[in-house]
């Protein structure tokens, strides 16, 4: 997860995987979902370090 890739067939809550290609090579990589889940997940952390 640290390098944006995951080996989960399924992206977490709040993310989604997109794929694109480098010459032949297939990469996928894990961003921000730009749906509600996204602001779900901000407002979890906000709340969390809010304390």
């Amino acid at each position: 997860m640290e390098r944006g890739s995951s080996i989960a067939s399924k992206p977490p809550y709040g993310y989604e995987f997109q794929e694109f290609y480098e010459g032949n090579k297939k990469s996928i990589k894990l961003i921000s979902a730009e749906d509600e889940s996204t602001q779900v997940v901000r407002e979890i952390f906000t709340l969390y370090l809010s304390g």
